[in-house]
């Protein structure tokens, strides 16, 4: 048995241009190319026979043959809710139904409830199945059913909707908060760059650089003090008048000024001997 969507959605397929209510079951009737006929139509045709519409408020028959069928639908146009029974007919018809048990009869049932009253057009103001049975003449009981499971698929939509509007402003909400921290670390970047000074925002690399020493050159920068990294690069110690290299350790430039630092390479090419007392 088809539930409330699936049947929903074939009624979907028959009144999507519906814009009137309640709907118009002699239309829909004529688009499937179905006579409607009356009882009285039908007492004229049938003179003399029992009139089955004094039992039932609208049949289905089949004057046709099973592979070219030709349908009509006879209906009492004195009875108060005619249209819902046209809608029922109709409805077995488009569910292709071949026998009226109850499992068909609650299809077509709920189907000409859905023909008849589109969901979309139900207006908001109504609030209970009375308002169906008045508005669009739909018997109360099968109102009642239809504005149960109407209402409970109303509800499942609301909640859907709500759901999707939290769901697209918590996104917004995460967007929005990701881009301000964004911007604020951007900016904050860029305020620490610009606050670099300009002699150590370009780097470039450092460079090896022996310094010739010329003798009695007064140009020439001076140490005071001799560190470590000379007697791993095999440093030698001159003084500014003298004319001899020493190890950092000799005390003849131990807790001396002008001092100089070379190579022990540019020392000898610049013409210094070697100290007798630190350097055998």
């Amino acid at each position: 048995m088809k539930n409330y969507e699936q049947l929903n959605s074939i009624a979907e397929i028959y009144t999507n241009y519906v814009e009137e209510i309640p709907n118009n079951p002699l239309r829909l009737a004529n688009q499937l190319q179905i006579k409607c006929k009356t009882k009285i139509e039908y007492m004229g045709e049938y003179a003399g026979s029992q009139c089955p519409l004094y039992s039932y408020p609208a049949i289905l028959c089949n004057y046709g043959t099973r592979n070219k069928p030709q349908y009509t639908i006879y209906y009492d146009e004195s009875a108060q809710f005619w249209g819902f029974y046209v809608f029922h007919e109709l409805a077995h018809y488009i569910l292709e139904h071949d026998s009226d048990d109850p499992d068909n009869e609650r299809e077509a049932n709920l189907l000409a409830c859905l023909l008849l009253a589109p969901p979309r057009l139900i207006p908001t103001t109504f609030k209970k199945a009375n308002d169906l049975n008045v508005n669009f003449h739909i018997p109360l009981g099968r109102a009642e059913e239809y504005w149960e499971k109407f209402s409970k698929a109303n509800n499942r939509k609301n909640q859907t909707l709500k759901f999707k509007k939290l769901l697209t402003y918590t996104i917004f909400s995460i967007f929005t908060v990701v881009s301000i921290v964004f911007g604020l670390n951007y900016l904050h970047d860029s305020s620490d760059k610009n606050n670099i000074p300009d002699s150590i925002q370009t780097s470039q690399p450092l460079q090896n650089k022996t310094t010739e020493f010329i003798p009695n050159a007064s140009s020439e920068p001076s140490i005071n003090i001799v560190n470590e990294n000379t007697k791993q690069n095999n440093i030698v110690i001159v003084t500014k008048t003298g004319t001899k290299y020493h190890l950092p350790t000799c005390s003849h430039v131990t807790n001396r000024e002008n001092l100089k630092q070379l190579t022990l390479e540019d020392a000898i090419k610049n013409g210094y001997l070697p100290c007798q007392d630190c350097i055998h």
